[in-house]
């Protein structure tokens, strides 16, 4: 909310958690969350249902994130998918160069052996950002861009 990102970008939503709370933030300064998931999960549905006030900030796009075609620069990218390397990795070369001077990346589940090491391999031997972990509710980690 504090830095009031305009555009941001959920890879991997599942129920909503996450998805919630980046749409009440948004809410309050006319932000706008796209949401991408491999597949609509049926309490992603009931949850929105329940919040129409909230919709009008939202997109959902049921695609993999991976071949779904994005150009659109990006404020805020958080990212909670297969936690696998490869994919991790992929993901950061397609979209963290969207990632706009002074925006945020954060990642779910850093804990898990596969997107820590992606995330370092990735952002080795640069001096463009700070990163910033968390291991409390599976864990997380920022990365915030200079």
């Amino acid at each position: 909310v504090l830095k009031k990102p305009k555009v941001i970008l959920e890879l991997g939503c599942r129920s909503g958690n996450t998805t919630m709370p980046l749409l009440y933030a948004a809410s309050q300064y006319e932000g706008h969350v796209c949401s991408i998931d491999i597949e609509t999960w049926p309490e992603l549905k009931s949850l929105l249902e329940n919040h129409n006030e909230l919709k009008k900030y939202w997109t959902f796009i049921e695609s993999d994130d991976i071949k779904l075609e994005w150009k659109q620069n990006i404020d805020f990218l958080y990212i909670d998918t297969s936690h696998t390397y490869q994919h991790t990795i992929n993901e950061l070369k397609k979209y963290e160069p969207l990632v706009n001077s002074g925006g945020t990346i954060v990642f779910h589940d850093i804990v898990d052996e596969d997107v820590s090491k992606a995330i370092s391999d990735y952002f080795k031997d640069r001096k463009d950002f700070k990163y910033v972990r968390y291991f409390n509710n599976n864990s997380s980690g920022i990365i915030l861009k200079e």
